[in-house]
């Protein structure tokens, strides 16, 4: 039994690749042209079947669930489906996808830690190949999906894996130890994919890897001051010297939106639209009762907003669920916080070659983490959320990881 726990087998290269296709999906359908609902429901029951056969072969059927996390969700599911019969509102594709999504990212986190880490390798990997693809077919990319002339997709979905791609590349090639091969994969990833990335007009997936990498490795060399005010000036000037390349070379688009940032905030859409939302959610009092499942889109019709969500996952949960949404944000938060606590405390805990050989997972688990919280604030609707729901996952369920780490420990010494 021990022995097979940490042997690497075909079942566990499967489960590592499929876990690498789901956080990109996105790069999958644009590369396929595969409906997006059939190829959802595809790898999700494919990983779905590798994670249960995996786990029960090395750990027999010994899922953990957190009880108090499972009340909540279920209080959740069930006010949505009540106030979807009340209000009307055409919700129930949304609420399977948000379930299904909940339900992957728990499977994820039932992984082994090792076999977490390896499937964020191979996501680095297959983010590195679509950047190529993305270069080399833009001009098709750029007409067929981002010029909004099919409403099939946008460039924030056409980019987003790039993103993710460039946040793990940037956290593992500058805080963890990894091998010459890797580092190749690494510096070949950040370059292409900050080249793929300006061709577009997704300013967050360029700033959010910056900005995650900076945070990272405060933590990271707090106590190394010379070293820590070094790496942040280096990334200041890399941060000037990229904002200059792209304004220069980049998309006409994205060269708009930069320039916007400094020059002329009020042009922000984001700003007057989060403005009136939570204007709305007060002024009705929806932080108690929400305005229902799926009923943010006719509150910012109202206000003339053509969007279908708030483009903020915070205001989203609270102005449709309200307190309901609240103290599933509460009790997710405080999971987090939870999590975030006891990884800390354990790597504090370990000598030096120990924490180099093991804090790759740490900062890459909160790099994606980080990454998705922050594209989610401001882009995406939760219900869509599954990537940012895995990386949750894995901080409530930290101690797994843990536990893993100890065993292969264990078998070092014997």
């Amino acid at each position: 039994m021990t022995e097979r726990s940490i042997r690497i087998t075909f079942l566990d290269v499967l489960e590592m690749t499929l876990f690498a296709l789901i956080l990109n999906l996105n790069a999958l359908k644009i590369v396929t042209g595969i409906n997006e609902n059939g190829l959802v429901v595809g790898v999700f029951a494919a990983f779905a079947a590798v994670v249960v056969l995996n786990k029960i072969r090395t750990d027999g059927l010994n899922f953990r669930f957190d009880s108090t996390l499972l009340l909540v969700l279920a209080i959740f599911v069930m006010t949505a489906v009540i106030s979807m019969v009340f209000t009307g509102a055409n919700g129930i594709v949304a609420l399977i996808k948000f379930l299904a999504g909940i339900v992957i990212a728990y499977l994820a986190s039932q992984m082994r830690w090792t076999n977490r880490m390896g499937g964020l390798k191979i996501s680095v990997a297959t983010s590195l190949l679509y950047s190529v693809f993305l270069i080399v077919r833009y001009s098709w990319i750029y007409a067929t999906y981002t010029s909004g002339s099919t409403g099939t997709s946008n460039y924030l979905v056409v980019t987003l894996p790039v993103g993710l791609g460039l946040s793990l590349a940037l956290v593992l090639l500058t805080m963890t130890k990894t091998s010459p091969l890797e580092k190749v994969l690494y510096i070949s990833a950040v370059v292409v994919q900050t080249i793929a990335l300006m061709q577009y007009p997704a300013r967050g997936n360029l700033i959010f890897p910056l900005v995650l990498t900076a945070v990272l490795l405060v933590y990271k060399n707090w106590n190394k001051p010379k070293f820590l005010f070094l790496s942040l000036l280096l990334i200041a000037v890399l941060s000037v010297g990229l904002f200059w390349i792209t304004t220069e070379l980049g998309n006409s688009y994205l060269q708009y939106r930069m320039t916007r940032m400094f020059e002329s905030q009020d042009q922000e859409q984001r700003i007057p639209l989060y403005g009136y939302y939570l204007g709305y959610i007060f002024d009705h009092m929806n932080y108690l009762l929400g305005q229902g499942f799926k009923n943010s889109a006719d509150v910012l019709v109202q206000g003339g907003f053509h969007e279908n969500y708030p483009h903020n996952f915070l205001l989203e949960i609270i102005g449709e669920m309200g307190f309901v949404g609240i103290a599933l944000l509460a009790v997710v938060g405080y999971k987090i916080i939870k999590g975030e606590y006891n990884q800390i405390k354990y790597f504090r805990e370990l000598d030096i070659d120990d924490r180099k050989k093991q804090e790759g997972w740490f900062f890459a688990a909160n790099a994606g983490l980080l990454f998705y919280l922050m594209t989610y604030f401001k882009s995406y609707s939760i219900y869509d959320g599954y990537q940012l729901f895995i990386f949750i996952a894995f901080m409530i369920h930290s101690d797994m990881a843990f536990d893993d780490i100890y065993l292969e420990q264990e078998q070092e010494e014997e």
